[in-house]
């Protein structure tokens, strides 16, 4: 019995001993179990701590139970701050009763998203995006609710909207609009301008290829059904202009681009481009070559009118070159006879009329000369050479010059560059200012004459300067303008046609005379010739 008993005891001791042992091991596993319990717990809190999106941990009554750092940061409350708060101390539109009937409808792990502002500790308002969803902690339903800083959204869609206002401006200050359509889902986009272009409601969307055909001109309908036939079959069409359909508004005339992007397998699908009101461009089109119709009519009129003209100063220039110079040579000749053959029946002032008569005809005779070679160089034709111009300014004093003045003067002449010109109306053109200088310093007590040359980026600038009489600036304009003399036929001979030539030949070259002088202290006369 005794053994029995003993028996009984150490199987229960062993049964003991084995549960102590299980209870061991179930601690153990426990221990464990707690750790990586811990770890992930450890783990989340360190995630929600770094997470971008604020994160804020509410009750059914709106009692903040917990919240991240970057609640604290972007509302400026300390974590200890917030946990004494509620949803309706920081949501600016917040309505406790209207937001359970909200969260009543939520279904467990359904989220949902909306706008909101919350205001921060330093009163001002910050927009965001809330997203939230409920969950069961500890038998009660909280509420998990991630919450975005909107501001550089909201500035981001307000520089968009900017940016698009600025685009619609732009098109309608130039008059186009802009477009694309996608070949797989035949869905496209206009831009506002480009309804108004067409005089279509943006409001029915999108136009069909029929609407849009629709738009254009009955007479032009068959290009855009040919842009359409080249789109189907993915080519690239061509931008003929066409116009709008008048029924719809005014009539306007179009320009359009097109354009086309493919994917990687060189496939189309999407054309996009541009279209360009030209009407007012199109209207000065027509003004101008009406314009220049009316111009080429007048000018065919002004042609006929300078024809006649000239073929009436051709008359003029015969009529004085025959008619007149006979009669001038005749009382030069009938003069000089009666000096010659009856000076005996003269007395001192007959021979002083006779004198003065010869002396006037002589000048009349230079006039008419003058004229002529004036009339003469409307319509001689330049023949270019390459001219030495420092031989024939020398060549030219030599034979202008006559001894008395060569000894007089102080002929001083730098080297001169050598330019491609017709040779006898330029040797023209120094035989008349080489003469005038010399002429209007006969009486100066300084005899010099200076030649010099200004080389230019497209053109050499020749220039003599002397030391005479010089002229009135104020009458400038008048110098080279046939008859236009500054000084009396007295104090110095000539025509007042020489100059008037001179300007004529240069400007046939295509260059510019210019003079410059003070009255009394000389004059310089230049003249440009293109290289």
């Amino acid at each position: 019995m005794e053994n029995e008993e003993l028996n009984v005891i150490r199987d229960d001791c062993v049964n003991l001993r084995n549960k102590v042992a299980e209870l061991e091991q179930l601690i153990q596993e426990s221990k464990k179990s707690d750790s990586k319990i811990e770890d992930y717990a450890s783990l989340y809190l360190a995630l929600v701590e770094q997470a971008s999106d604020a994160l804020f941990v509410h009750d059914y009554d709106g009692r903040l139970i917990e919240v991240n750092q970057q609640a604290c940061d972007i509302l400026g409350y300390s974590k200890q701050e917030l946990l004494n708060m509620s949803v309706t101390d920081i949501e600016q539109d917040f309505n406790l009763e209207q937001a359970r009937n909200e969260w009543d409808k939520i279904k467990h792990g359904e989220r949902f998203s909306l706008l909101g502002r919350h205001r921060r500790k330093d009163g001002s308002i910050l927009p965001v995006d809330i997203r939230f969803g409920s969950a069961v902690w500890k038998g009660d339903r909280i509420f998990l609710v991630l919450v975005r800083d909107r501001t550089e959204k909201l500035e981001a869609e307000e520089n968009i909207r900017k940016e698009k206002e600025r685009l619609e401006e732009a098109e309608k200050f130039a008059g186009m609009g802009s477009w694309e359509s996608y070949l797989i889902t035949g869905s496209g986009w206009w831009s506002p301008n480009l309804y108004n272009i067409f005089h279509l409601d943006p409001a029915d969307g999108f136009p069909t290829v029929e609407s849009y055909i629709n738009a254009v001109h009955p007479d032009d309908r068959h290009l855009i059904r040919g842009v359409f036939e080249k789109i189907s079959k993915g080519e690239l069409p061509e931008a003929n202009e066409y116009r709008t359909n008048p029924e719809y508004g005014d009539m306007r005339c179009l320009s359009p681009t097109v354009n086309i992007h493919r994917d990687k397998n060189g496939n189309p699908v999407r054309y996009f481009g541009s279209i360009l009101d030209v009407t007012q461009r199109k209207k000065s089109e027509e003004a101008l070559e009406a314009l220049n119709k009316k111009l080429e009519e007048r000018v065919k009129e002004r042609t006929s009118e300078l024809e006649s003209a000239n073929r009436e100063l051709e008359a003029f220039s015969y009529t004085v070159s025959h008619d007149l110079r006979s009669p001038l040579r005749k009382i030069n000749n009938y003069s000089l006879f009666l000096i010659s053959d009856h000076a005996e029946a003269l007395n001192d002032e007959g021979k002083w009329f006779l004198e003065k008569i010869r002396k006037d005809a002589a000048s009349m005779d230079r006039l008419i000369t003058d004229l002529l070679n004036l009339s003469h160089l409307s319509k001689t034709e330049i023949v270019l050479e390459e001219v030495k111009m420092t031989m024939m300014v020398k060549s030219v004093y030599n034979e202008v010059a006559t001894e008395e003045e060569k000894e007089a003067f102080e002929f001083l002449l730098e080297p001169l560059p050598s330019v491609s010109c017709d040779p006898a109306l330029i040797k023209q053109v120094w035989q008349n200012l080489i003469g005038n200088a010399l002429k209007y310093s006969s009486k100066s007590a300084t005899k010099r004459i200076m030649i010099f040359a200004k080389e230019e980026v497209n053109e050499v600038v020749y220039c003599i300067k002397d030391y005479g009489a010089g002229f009135d600036v104020k009458y400038k304009a008048k110098l080279f303008t046939a008859f236009q003399r500054l000084h009396t036929a007295e104090e110095f001979p000539g025509t007042g046609v020489g100059l008037a030539i001179v300007d004529r030949i240069i400007n046939l070259h295509g260059g510019k005379v210019r003079a410059e002088s003070g009255d009394g202290n000389g004059a310089t006369f230049c003249f440009s010739l293109l290289k």
